[in-house]
């Protein structure tokens, strides 16, 4: 194995529903976002009639319409036997391989295709490589021991293990932690112990069938069985159906972690003689937490037996961390809580942990982090076959480790070790740092001796895995041309788009013969454009490409006076910053992830940009972040009306706030009494008894306008807060009002839930 690690190293979690990738900053581990904005991308896999495969949210979106050619919760496949009662359960694209293997037929590009569990898994790890390409500006593709696989895995680690390593990074007290991890398909228990940063994993167990899945699978057959019961109809075939049931069964789990009640309405599932059919029931929290009941007591028992292991009492864990989508589930969060004594620790995003964990690992093998050392552990012993075991190494032995141990045979004349005897064999075990084992005999006579590598149970050998990566190539050739295209084609789109706008806007300045020249030149990249979107073969991106030029090159003579014209309008009354001295673009909220915005300033959620800063602003308020100083500006200019209807801007737009300014106005008329004062904000055009008008606007942006009269020392004050009309008694009812409302909504809810219970 290469150990000379160059640049990042990134972390991923290959999950069963979700998957997530991180790369460690400095001493900082960031969640990469993908090209949808999410910080997690599901494992959904989806393949079309136009060749396309779909990995994440785009897979998800088309599979009510296309649910025979999408697949998810596929990792739960790997390492199994088709006749696996597991395996039965599953989906109804599974078919089994010459091998017994599980695998799954799907239409790809018209034709029917077969894919093993294991190639699936590697379309989303090109998804989140790609991902994080993206955001590091670079290809992730190191030389190393799985080149032929385009990635150099430098550690395999377990998931409670990289869930620790994300809690206690910045953590310097000794204490013992338990990784409770409920993910989409597996349940996995740890208990670790950390003394200055070594993070020494005890012991290991948990459910390898036990997920996320399950739990919709039950709320599924709920929503199914109640159907039936109201209408009469089994909807058990019709797998649109049964699609659109299980995303809204995902929906109703996720909401009742934040609301006790939620509807789950499906209008038109299915017709008979009779017409349309319905879905439409309300779920109660209550009632969900008794139908899966049984899935969350299964994992009591691998958590006592974990603690037996290590040799730890429930009362001696100082912190219980949480991971996994199903942890969000309260129900689960009082499990955690029964069995362990404490409140789980909330400082790690479930969602994210183990990615996190990863590349902080990765971070520690690069050499970057120098003051972790995480030490993991056999899961399950290694043993001698025969009446007797012989344990050679135990479960939860900390890897890497290796262990010698003499056998014999076990009759006269034997050639073949089966251990017992004269003839004196070393049987080494030797498991390294990613749990792979490596087996020799070694006759101790004659110096011969056999080895064996146990990678894992996946069954691919290396014609297999050779083959996958060729098909990988290939498609990732063909799918490159075919995004291209596509991509070319919405940029002629838009071009089009673009030039037809400006024309209309600008139709009273262009002759009638440049406009009819434009409109048909226009026509030609658009025909081309949509037959790339469809699919045509013979439609390449260098022939979109040239009539989209061909179009820009026309129209930009057309209309670069009038943009000039315009241009210089605009900067005329925009900010003074010169273009050429902004240093970073930062975009903010969600529409900014569309392509055709601007490139993206990578480093920032474009979700969360307002919130983070918001916090960020409120520690520098609280006095705990000290070396940061925010000048923000008013967006509009502040002024008052004088005679003749003229606007004095006494504060202009973009001026630094806080900030206070006067201006001394006096009467227009002899024996004048009063002076009304009209206060504007905005762009109104420029326009004098000695009255003082003060703008003085706050750090919250409020308005406050005072009006004095320098003689007799009157004055007036006038605060603009809002433009909500509320006053502050509104608000108190308001607030009352609701409260009161929500809490016998709640009650009425919580008597509900009781009732049914006792039941």
């Amino acid at each position: 194995m290469n150990t000379k690690v160059s640049g990042p190293v990134i972390g991923i979690d290959l999950g069963t529903t979700n998957s997530c990738v991180s790369v460690m900053e400095g001493k900082t581990s960031r969640v990469i976002e993908n090209a949808e904005g999410a910080r997690t991308t599901l494992s959904v896999v989806a393949f079309t009639k136009h060749g396309e495969r779909l990995v994440g949210l785009p897979a998800k979106q088309q599979a009510i319409v296309n649910s025979s050619n999408t697949v998810y919760a596929f990792k739960r496949l790997t390492g199994r036997k088709f006749k696996d009662a597991e395996v039965q359960e599953g989906q109804t694209l599974i078919v089994p391989k010459a091998d017994g293997r599980p695998a799954v037929e799907v239409e790809d590009s018209g034709k029917k295709q077969v894919y093993s569990p294991e190639e699936l898994l590697s379309m989303v790890l090109v998804k989140m490589k790609e991902t994080a390409e993206q955001y590091l500006n670079k290809k992730v593709n190191n030389k190393g021991r799985w080149n032929h696989r385009r990635l150099d895995v430098l550690r395999v680690i377990n998931e409670p293990t990289a869930a620790a390593l994300a809690y206690g990074l910045d953590k310097t007290e000794n204490s013992v932690i338990a990784v409770y991890d409920l993910g989409g398909g597996t349940f996995d228990i740890s208990i670790l112990e950390m003394q200055k940063g070594v993070f020494k994993v005890k012991s290991t167990n948990g459910d390898t069938h036990l997920g996320s899945e399950d739990f919709d699978s039950v709320l599924v057959n709920f929503i199914l069985n109640e159907f039936k019961k109201e209408s009469g109809a089994d909807l058990g075939n019709d797998q649109m159906a049964i699609q659109r049931i299980r995303e809204a069964a995902e929906k109703a789990k996720i909401e009742l972690s934040s609301t006790s009640q939620t509807e789950i309405n499906l209008p038109f599932i299915t017709v008979d003689v009779t017409g349309p059919k319905h879905v439409n029931l309300k779920l109660m929290r209550s009632q969900f937490e008794s139908l899966v009941a049984p899935l969350i007591q299964r994992t009591v028992d691998p958590c006592k037996k974990a603690l037996s292991d290590a040799g730890v009492k429930a009362s001696e864990i100082n912190e219980v961390i949480l991971v996994g989508g199903m942890t969000h589930m309260p129900r689960v969060v009082e499990t955690a809580k029964g069995i362990f004594g404490r409140e789980p620790n909330k400082g790690v995003n479930p969602d994210e942990a183990v990615a996190i964990g990863a590349s902080i690992q990765g971070g520690v093998l690069a050499g970057h982090i120098t003051d972790v050392l995480p030490l993991d552990v056999c899961p399950t012993g290694i043993e001698t076959l025969g009446g007797i075991m012989t344990n050679l190494i135990s479960r939860n032995t900390i890897i890497p480790t290796k262990k010698l141990q003499t056998f014999s045979t076990a009759a006269d004349g034997q050639t073949a070790i089966e251990v017992k005897g004269v003839p004196q064999i070393n049987i080494v075990f030797d498991i390294d740092a990613d749990g792979i084992i490596h087996v020799t005999a070694k006759d101790k006579a004659t110096n011969k001796d056999q080895s064996m590598t146990i990678t894992s149970s996946s069954g691919l050998s290396d014609k297999d895995i050779e083959r996958m990566v060729l098909d990988a190539e290939q498609y990732a050739d063909t799918g490159k041309v075919r995004r291209d295209v596509i991509e070319e084609a919405n940029k002629a789109d838009s071009v089009c788009a673009d030039t037809e706008k400006a024309m209309n806007e600008f139709k009273e300045q262009i002759d009638a013969t440049e406009k009819e020249k434009v409109t048909k030149l226009i026509a030609e990249p658009r025909e081309i454009a949509v037959k790339g979107q469809a699919s045509d073969t013979s439609v390449t991106a260098d022939q979109i490409r040239e009539k989209v030029n061909e179009t820009q090159q026309v129209s930009l003579g057309l209309f670069q006076k009038v943009y000039e014209k315009r241009n210089a309008e605009e900067q005329a009354s925009s900010s003074s910053e010169p273009s050429s001295e902004i240093n970073e673009i930062i975009l903010v909220g969600g529409m900014t992830c569309m392509p055709c915005v601007v490139e993206t300033v990578k480093g920032i959620s474009l979700d969360e940009a307002v919130a983070i800063g918001a916090s960020i602003q409120g520690g520098v308020l609280a006095g705990h972040v000290t070396d940061i100083l925010l000048l923000n500006v008013t967006p509009l200019s502040f002024g008052i009306e004088t005679l003749g209807g003229i606007m004095t801007k006494p504060m202009l737009r973009n001026t630094t706030i806080p900030m206070k300014k006067s201006q001394t106005f006096s009467t227009t008329a002899d024996g004048q009494t009063a002076i009304k004062v009209k206060v504007f904000q905005g762009k109104c055009e420029l326009g004098v008894p000695q009255i003082d008008i003060t703008f003085d606007i706050d750090a919250e942006r409020i308005v406050h306008v005072t009006a004095k009269d320098k003689v007799t020392n009157k004055d007036q004050l006038m605060t603009i807060a809002s433009s909500s009309d509320l006053s502050d008694k509104d608000i108190k009812r308001m607030v009352s009002q609701y409260a009161e409302t929500g809490k016998a909504r709640r009650d009425v809810i919580e008597q509900g839930q009781l009732r049914m219970r006792r039941y």
